[in-house]
């Protein structure tokens, strides 16, 4: 796959390079697509992990998830 094009995507998605990408070009892999705000990841055997920004709507419901699951840890624990 050409990291220097890659398509849109919504969630996280893993990229098996064919070789070994190291330090300098995640960092510039990060710099190419600041306007789309992705990142980047390496995994130990070379895998790329790349995420994208999440969208204020997404951080809200995943705020509400959180509280509801400490909710129900505190419920538990009293």
């Amino acid at each position: 796959m050409d990291l220097l094009n890659l398509p849109e995507f919504d969630s996280a998605i893993e990229i098996v390079p064919g070789r070994w990408v190291d330090d300098d070009e995640i960092m510039e892999l990060e710099r190419h697509y600041r306007h789309r705000q992705l990142r980047f990841e390496r995994f130990a055997d070379g895998t790329l992990l790349v995420t994208p920004a999440l969208e204020p709507i997404d951080i809200a419901r995943k705020l509400a998830l959180a509280t509801q699951i400490a909710a129900w840890i505190a419920a538990d624990v009293e």
